[in-house]
């Protein structure tokens, strides 16, 4: 599902939806901005590609979810997320949509100063689960990153 088109619960001018939606996170202070259609689905899958990232080390399936984040409301490249502080931006993201499968693509990856300048680098995998956070720990053992 594209959501780049779609109808966002935006905090200051859609109060009571939004307050329906009962979207907590710690960074995001009140309820989250997030696609309508994302309360509407039955699975929510992240499909990322293994790369580096200059700032969280690896951009992977839970680093992949700052995508449906609206970029009208935190910036492009969403960095008020950025600057809230990455790793609880990720966490907070993941929390408040709840996803339930990732598949990383490290076929052919990206190394070096990611995630849009690094060069190509092939690992020759697909890495997929239910628990996103092992999907990514076991990404960053074949990218040689130690996962915290």
């Amino acid at each position: 599902m594209d959501i780049n088109g779609d109808f966002y619960l935006f905090r200051s001018s859609l109060r009571k939806i939004v307050e329906a939606a009962e979207c907590r996170s710690p960074v995001f202070d009140e309820d989250a901005d997030v696609s309508c259609s994302l309360k509407e689905v039955h699975w929510i899958v992240s499909v990322a590609k293994m790369k580096t990232h200059h700032i969280a080390g690896a951009t992977l399936s839970m680093k992949n979810l700052f995508g449906v984040m609206p970029g009208i409301y935190y910036g492009w490249p969403k960095n008020v997320l950025h600057h809230a502080g990455i790793e609880n931006s990720i966490l907070d993201i993941n929390a408040t949509l709840k996803p339930h499968f990732a598949i990383v693509d490290g076929i052919v990856g990206m190394q070096g100063d990611g995630p849009i300048m690094g060069d190509p680098k092939q690992a020759g995998v697909l890495v997929m689960g239910r628990n996103l956070a092992a999907v990514d720990a076991t990404c960053c053992r074949i990218m040689g990153i130690v996962p915290l």
